[in-house]
């Protein structure tokens, strides 16, 4: 389910902005930041975190639990919705 994906997995000598890039390139409004904590040396992985929080509030990004984002998800889809059946043409 995530959207942007670090792709501290793929490359074994990924420097800690490359995954900072990767992540930045991806973000988007509601999406899931994917990042590892095992698998190998993730060091990289953990030195990029901050920057990588500092970066997503500095863009306006606010972070939540996946279920928080899908609480969220789910109450944009129903106001949408009820959004498109008010605006639908009525019919004579």
């Amino acid at each position: 389910m995530w959207s942007a994906d670090s792709k501290d997995w793929r490359y074994r000598r990924n420097s800690t902005q490359a995954l900072i890039d990767n992540v930045l390139e991806e973000a988007k409004p509601g999406g899931i930041v994917l990042l590892h904590d095992g698998g190998g040396d993730r060091s990289n992985t953990v030195q990029a975190l901050p920057q990588l929080i500092a970066q997503l509030r500095k863009r306006g990004y606010k972070f939540v639990t996946v279920p928080e984002l899908l609480e969220i998800s789910d109450k944009q889809s129903k106001a949408n919705r009820s959004t498109q059946l008010t605006s639908l043409p009525q019919k004579s």
